[in-house]
């Protein structure tokens, strides 16, 4: 595991002597990535900025290009995965074909253990919980929400909402998200499968290639991160001396708003 002390340009430098950086801009040579390093402020983000991050992802992707927002926390407190996801986008990784899995179902241990290791957003709930397993290894999951009626366009659609998906740190399953919709399809015959898309991570051109269909910007999110632990809450789950403060800023505590997300419709 790479070791949290190291500073992201310390790592961009021993991993990509060809990058080139413009301050806290990193362009990845012979990829259209660029990663903007965004160290933890030391005041929160005024409201009237709360747009910003969405807005430049937005412009990037008009010109073709994937930029990526890394927050401070987030590299000080998962570097392997970090690491992971920008090898793959680059192309660094072992790659296993989806025909050579076999879907297993998992359970809930199972999957927020997986989550916890190799996801950066952690492990979440689901009511269906699916796995690759490779020479008996499991090597991606999928967790999928509960069936729901959902009105659109005039009509209600039987929709399934695939909350997470996940590889292996390392590792990419080619097709391996098709092969587990694909399950989950003939288990639940939904009309569609709708799914968020991080837009501080991924410009979502993977699932429309997927045959996915952008239905919606969402907007930005607000974070409060504590900085000296670097660790982020969502504004209804603060820890209750946070919550009986004045302002989380009392405690060490700044505001930030992610670059919200795309949701996503795949019609069956």
């Amino acid at each position: 595991m790479l070791s949290t002390s190291i500073s992201f340009d310390a790592y961009t430098q021993q991993q990509y002597p060809q990058l080139t950086r413009d301050g806290h801009y990193y362009h990845f040579p012979n990829h259209p990535i660029v990663v903007h390093y965004l160290p933890i402020p030391l005041q929160s983000i005024p409201l009237l900025e709360q747009t910003k991050h969405q807005e430049l992802v937005l412009e990037y992707r008009k010109k073709g290009l994937h930029l990526i927002h890394l927050w401070e926390d987030v590299w000080k407190n998962k570097p392997s995965i970090v690491q992971s996801r920008l090898n793959a986008i680059t192309g660094q990784f072992t790659r296993i074909h989806a025909r050579e899995t076999k879907v297993v179902k998992i359970n809930k241990p199972e999957l927020d253990a997986f989550l916890n290791q190799h996801h950066l957003m952690g492990a979440t709930g689901g009511k269906y919980k699916l796995g690759l397993a490779w020479n008996k290894e499991l090597v991606a999951v999928a967790s999928f929400g509960k069936e729901c009626p959902v009105h659109r366009k005039g009509k209600v659609y039987n929709s399934v909402e695939l909350i997470r998906f996940c590889n292996k740190v390392g590792h990419t399953v080619t097709g391996g998200m098709s092969k587990l919709i694909a399950s989950l399809v003939q288990q639940v015959h939904p009309d569609d499968i709708m799914t968020s898309v991080d837009l501080d991570w991924s410009n979502g051109k993977a699932y429309e290639r997927l045959g996915f269909e952008l239905s919606a910007i969402m907007p930005q999110q607000e974070v409060w991160v504590h900085t000296a632990t670097m660790h982020r809450y969502l504004p209804h789950r603060l820890p209750k001396e946070l919550q009986h403060a004045q302002m989380p800023e009392d405690i060490d505590c700044v505001r930030i708003f992610n670059s919200g997300n795309l949701k996503y419709i795949l019609p069956l």
